[in-house]
């Protein structure tokens, strides 16, 4: 048996990343709230991370015993890994000429990107970041070629902002453009648009790449810019290279075909919307790239300090050679639990997928919005066709708020939002007594606070696909599709109801509480009522 594959597979889920997956305390749970073993939770906090589903555990769990039979661990692994690429691309249903390369995290893709941006040339890379703060705090470091992190996947320490390629870092430079102003409000598009405009104008040259981020959806929400404004960009500098940041996974299958056709790199993950575990990173790369992957040769200086060959496709020859042989095995487990969940989302038909977003769509604002203590995060869904059926990237598939306790003037801010976030996610039914216990006893993990600087922190609650499925397929929650979509609803209510007590409601408050019923917005077909 390898020695890589000794250790219990919790372990070897939180393996081969950055200290983000570090377990703390005697809870055993990452700084967001998640651990490699499946908990029993309310899982709201797809758009942070989440804890790794029965489904997905059981899943790396044949795949890590399958791994410990091999003789020759390094090729069974890469193996693996060709094997989850093949997969993914038959379930977001890709073109066979688009190429998946394999990250630790999303964050990590982002260097893929900077490298494939720059090609085989020497000429100065201006990265523009849309939304900096709502995409992953390591994310402008990153877009900068530098290390976001004190420790790579590889198990080196690192200086948090140094190079990870000197040559390369110095011939990048980053430039954000925010998505909201003043309050949390979101910019409208046309101002977004302008300023995006207005910054691959000035940095576009004979001497300079620039490369241009498309949020397609952030940590609350927003898709920008829109793509006519980078398709005419696109028309004035051919040169411009675009990525989607979709690393939310809040993107249909569709979209993604479109964003690839169009010539588009895409940063997706497996451990957002899916509810794979955290974390589990892709670089979707259309054949427009084939040329500048042969001339490149090599990735830079330090990629092998967070990639290995196994996790790059296996026609990338020349950049496989480079690149270090000691598999990753901490992605491949990952990865194949977030495949379980991707597999399980698409199973389920189409229209019963799109009933349960609905009603976490229409029933969350309305029954958070209903309480005195949230303030909702105005959200604006992206644009779509009237006239057919509305994609994944369309849904509000996340809420955000802020929290103001009863008599206060003010909102909470980060300290209190995130002891907040911990009791939500713990049984505080000893401490509140007097509260009801099946409310107090619910464990609700949900997104962690959000800055939007000026306009102070919000929390999110967020619907996945491992909650689609569940609400979707799982008589323990109810008999009938009905019932389940109520028993969703209810869990709403009862995080609502949680957090009330948290911020000091009184607990005979029962009698102000809207109560969402049983009669949902519309009905299902009988046949689809499985």
């Amino acid at each position: 048996m390898h020695p890589n594959t000794k250790a219990p597979l919790e372990e070897l889920l939180v393996s081969g990343g950055d200290n983000r997956l570090n377990l703390l305390g005697g809870e055993r749970l990452n700084k967001y709230g998640c651990g490699p073993q499946p908990r029993s939770v309310v899982p709201f906090g797809s758009c942070t991370s989440s804890s790794t589903s029965l489904r997905g555990y059981a899943k790396a769990m044949r795949t890590l015993r399958i791994l410990q039979g091999q003789d020759d661990f390094d090729t069974a692994v890469a193996q693996c890994a060709q094997s989850i690429r093949t997969r993914l691309a038959e379930l977001l249903e890709l073109n066979a000429d688009v190429d998946i390369a394999l990250a630790p995290s999303g964050t990590d893709v982002e260097f893929l990107a900077v490298a494939l941006a720059g090609g085989n040339s020497k000429k100065q890379i201006v990265n523009i970041v849309v939304g900096p703060g709502e995409v992953g705090s390591g994310t402008p470091l990153a877009a900068g070629c530098c290390h976001y992190d004190n420790q790579t996947p590889n198990g080196r320490s690192k200086t948090r902002g140094t190079p990870i390629d000197a040559e390369l870092a110095s011939r990048v430079t980053v430039k954000t453009v925010d998505i909201r102003g003043a309050g949390g409000r979101q910019l409208e598009e046309s101002e977004i648009n302008a300023e995006v405009t207005q910054l691959v104008v000035d940095s576009s040259n004979d001497d300079t790449v620039v490369l241009l981020h498309i949020v397609a959806h952030s940590k609350t929400g927003v898709f920008a810019p829109s793509f006519a404004c980078v398709e005419r960009l696109r028309a004035a500098f051919p040169d411009l290279v675009v990525v989607i940041d979709a690393a939310q996974g809040r993107i249909s299958r569709a979209g993604l075909r479109d964003a690839l056709n169009r010539g588009y790199l895409v940063i997706f993950t497996g451990s957002k919307f899916y509810g794979g575990p955290p974390f589990s990173g892709a670089l979707l790369i259309p054949h427009t790239f084939d040329k500048t992957i042969q001339s490149l040769g090599q990735l830079p200086q330090g990629f092998g300090d967070y990639f290995s060959a196994a996790e790059m496709p296996e026609r990338w020859t020349a950049i496989r050679n480079a690149l270090p042989k000691k598999s990753n095995l901490g992605i491949v487990l990952r990865w194949t639990a977030a495949l379980a969940e991707i597999d399980a989302y698409y199973a389920v038909p189409e229209l019963t997928r799109d009933w349960v977003l609905n009603c976490f769509e229409t029933q969350a604002p309305q029954i958070l919005g209903a309480s005195s203590v949230f303030k909702l995060l105005p959200t604006t869904p992206a644009p779509h066709d009237e006239e057919v059926d509305r994609p994944l990237e369309a849904r509000t598939t996340v809420v955000g708020f802020w929290i103001t306790p009863p008599g206060e003037r003010n909102a909470l801010e980060k300290t209190d939002l995130a002891r907040l976030h911990h009791n939500l996610n713990r049984d505080i039914s000893v401490q509140y007594p007097d509260w009801d216990t099946e409310v107090t006893s619910q464990c609700f993990h949900i997104g962690q606070p959000v800055n939007l600087g000026t306009a102070g922190h919000i929390l999110r609650v967020a619907i996945g696909g491992e909650l689609v499925v569940r609400v979707a397929t799982d008589e323990r929650l109810g008999r009938t599709f009905d019932q389940r979509l109520t028993w969703l609803q209810q869990q709403i209510m009862n995080l609502r109801r949680k957090v009330e007590c948290l911020v000091g409601v009184e607990a005979d408050a029962d009698s102000v509480i809207f109560n969402p019923g049983v009669e949902l917005p519309l009905k299902l077909p009988a046949a689809n009522l499985k």
